[in-house]
This record gives structure tokens, sequence and C-alpha cells, in this order.
């Protein structure tokens, strides 16, 4: 239930937050100037959310992870730095920030799918992305009278309909003409036929030849929800060539790590036993090919839904919570469909005089790639 809005205690709360200074002070002063902004950016820092700047992800989108994070372009925010932003620029991210704090609220954790079909699993999906999009509508109200949102409110930056459209939208909505549940219906009924844009698109689940947004939730509905089996790894792979199991590995840090990423893998529930062995040979061979990585310390998974869902994360972390941290990622569905015995069969040799010390993992099955706490500024 959301609180009670403008009471000045959040305000004070953000101000005196790390997480909320490392935004640029243009965009600080929008969140403060909209009591809408305030409550929604503080209920995100009150989980444990951060800002991620460490990855390429074009405009910045919410990660549903634990503790959530909103992942910044990590070229724009690197640009920011050494050349200063600029108004656009400022206008653009704060724009798509106002929908996608949204999905702090609306995403699948927290109102799971009550069950049916692909179709109504699309419907679903659509109606949480229209609740955030809409989210960004109170925002812009409470700025009206702001002199960057005077001249041109950025309606193009909050995503999937055009610019146009969500403007008219809103001026429907801001005249009494729409009520805001007759508005998110409208924005839902386009959202699953807008063009998919971001990295990684989905294959071409609905069979029209086109990249788009209900690809991705047919896709996620096969994968989670109807559990269509996967097709097997490629037959006709000599298994005498590398051991298949983990209780055949000489090296026992090697079998140790083998099997914890296997279980990791097991535990998001998304692999059968077969492909969750090959994901975990896949990454052990990633993670010792890789100098900096001396010790298993972390294992994640993307979230569904998420930029980074078709990934693993491999993390060492020489210094526990402080930096530096290195990793390796893994394309897991790649992984699951190669045998586990090639990518056995490339492990390199452990080190004689090297006994890695391996650390009970913090297994999160369902979350993204942690980022370093940040201490940049920009404005």
């Amino acid at each position: 239930m959301k609180r009670a809005i403008g009471d000045g205690q959040d305000d004070d709360y953000l101000r005196d937050h790390p997480q909320f200074d490392i935004l640029p002070k243009q965009i600080q002063h929008w969140v403060l100037g909209s009591p809408n902004a305030v409550e929604d950016f503080s209920d995100f820092f009150r989980k444990g959310g951060e800002f991620d700047t460490s990855r390429q992800v074009g405009l910045p989108v919410y990660v549903s992870s634990q503790p959530p994070q909103i992942a910044l372009d990590r070229d724009e925010w690197n640009n920011m730095q050494k050349h200063g932003p600029t108004e656009y620029g400022l206008l653009r991210m704060f724009g798509t920030l106002a929908h996608e704090i949204g999905h702090d609220r609306f995403n699948t954790g927290v109102t799971p799918f009550a069950g049916g079909s692909k179709d109504d699993y699309v419907a679903y999906r659509s109606r949480l992305e229209a609740e955030a999009i809409f989210n960004a509508f109170p925002i812009f109200r409470d700025l009206r009278e702001d002199p960057a949102f005077k001249s041109a409110m950025p309606f193009n930056s909050i995503g999937y309909l055009q610019g146009i459209e969500l403007a008219q939208l809103y001026r429907q909505w801001d005249r009494g003409e729409l009520d805001r549940e007759q508005v998110v219906e409208r924005i839902a009924a386009r959202v699953a036929d807008t063009p998919y844009t971001r990295p990684h698109p989905p294959p071409d689940e609905s069979g029209d030849g086109r990249s788009t947004h209900r690809d991705a939730y047919l896709h996620d509905y096969r994968r989670y929800i109807d559990r269509t089996p996967q097709p097997d790894a490629p037959s006709g792979s000599n298994s005498s060539v590398a051991p298949t199991s983990p209780a055949m590995l000489s090296d026992p840090a090697d079998r140790a790590a083998f099997e914890r990423i296997r279980d990791a893998a097991s535990a998001t529930g998304r692999w059968p036993s077969q492909q969750c062995e090959n994901i975990a040979a896949a990454g052990l061979l990633a993670f010792k090919r890789d100098p900096a990585c001396q010790r298993l310390d972390q294992i994640a998974f993307g979230a569904p839904g998420s930029a980074g869902e078709n990934q693993a994360f491999l993390m060492y972390s020489p210094f526990g919570d402080r930096e530096p941290r290195f990793h390796v990622r893994v394309d897991v569905e790649a992984a699951a469909r190669q045998p586990a015995a090639a990518a056995l069969a490339q492990l390199p040799p452990s080190a004689p005089t090297q006994t890695p010390e391996l650390k009970e993992p913090n297994l999160q099955p369902n979350a993204q790639e942690p980022a370093p706490r940040l201490s940049l500024r920009a404005g």
C-alpha cells in the first residue's frame, strides 16, 4: 500500500542516501520536485536498491533482483562523468527512469501470474508493463511547472509507444477524459506488438517474422510456465573423451565447483538435469580460463524478463564485500545445449601449488550481476 505523499520525510531520506547522491544534480532536483517520484525512489532504496553503471543497456532498465537494481548505460554514464550532462540527455534519462522505477511495484515477483493460457500470460505481462509506463504520468504532472517540462515533456523516452501517442493519452488523462484504468488498458493493448529493441532479442515465437515483446512473453511462458521440454544437447558426442559426472573429475576443487554451479542452475527450475550439467561444465571451463578468477565465491543467474536473463555470473571476491571483484559471464542458453563432456575435455589443469579455498556460495538463482557500490557523481 502506498504511503501518504508529501510529508517531507522521504525527501530528507533521499537527500541523505548515498545512492541518490550518485544521480546528476538536475535529476535529483526533478525527483525531489515530484512527490510521486520521491515516494517511488524512497521505496526502492529502502529495499536496498542500487544503481548499476557497469553494463551497456542503452536506456535505463529496472532489474528485479535481490536487492533490486536500476542499470544505467555504462557508455552514457562515462560520457556524463567526462564531458558533463546535457539537458536533453538528462530529460531522456529521467523520462525512462520515471517508467522503470514503476517496475519496483509492477513486476512478476510482486504480482505473480495467476495461471492460464499463453495468451493470458501475454496479457498479464502487457498489463504489468502498462502499469509501469503509466507510472511516469503522475511524475510528469508533478513537474508541469518546471521550465524544462513546460517546454516539452520527455514522452519519447518513456518507451514502447511513440511519444506522440503517450502525449495524447497523458492529455486525455490530465483533462479527466480518461481515468487511470482506461489509460493503462489502452497502453497494455499496444505493448505486446511493439518492436523488441533491447540486446539479445527473443526467438520468433509468434511466427510472424518480427521480433516483438509478444515473442519475449511467449518465450518466457514456454520456458517458465508451460515447461515445454527444451531440445536435448546434440547427440553423437564421444562420451569417452571426458568425464560427464562430477565424481569423475580428478581435481576436488573442480568437482566441488562443478557441483555448486550445477546445483545453482537446478535451483532456478529452468532446465532439466542434463542441461544443468552442461551449464556447470561450460561455467567451470570459462571460470578456469580466466586468470583473474582464482576462487569461486558466488554464483548468480539473471532474473527472468531482465536484461541479463540468459546469463550466469561466476564471481571471485578476494576482499569479500570490498572491491575489486572479478567475474566471468556465461551464455546459459548456449551452454545448456553443449554436451558437458566437450567442455570438461578442455579444462586446463589446476596449478599443483594452488589449493583454492571454496567459500560457501551466496546463491541467488534469479539475481543480476552484482554491481559495485558507486561513489561517482555527475552534474
